[in-house]
């Protein structure tokens, strides 16, 4: 009854490891789309002559970039140390 419930779990935990992976690629060809249609955007609205919105769009585009990096190394790291001092 043991090694059938182990068996199970393992197969549980397996299909939701794969899930989060896939879900999580999922994640970054979205995001990769979104930023794309950004730049691309503001490249489009660059050459009509809007350059004030090309910037602000193409800006924002990239800041958010940026940000999105720099809090997925550090996030993970203070989560880290939470987790240490609470033991």
């Amino acid at each position: 009854m043991a090694e059938t419930q182990l068996a199970h779990r393992i197969v549980r935990e397996t299909k939701i490891s794969n899930g989060l992976l896939a879900q999580s690629e999922r994640g970054q060809h979205y995001a990769l789309t979104v930023c794309l249609s950004a730049l691309v955007g503001a490249v489009v609205l660059a050459l009509t002559n809007h350059e004030t919105t090309a910037s602000i769009i193409g800006g924002l585009d990239l800041v958010a970039l940026a940000v999105v990096f720099i809090a997925g190394k550090t996030l993970p790291s203070q989560k880290n140390k939470r987790a240490t001092d609470e033991e």
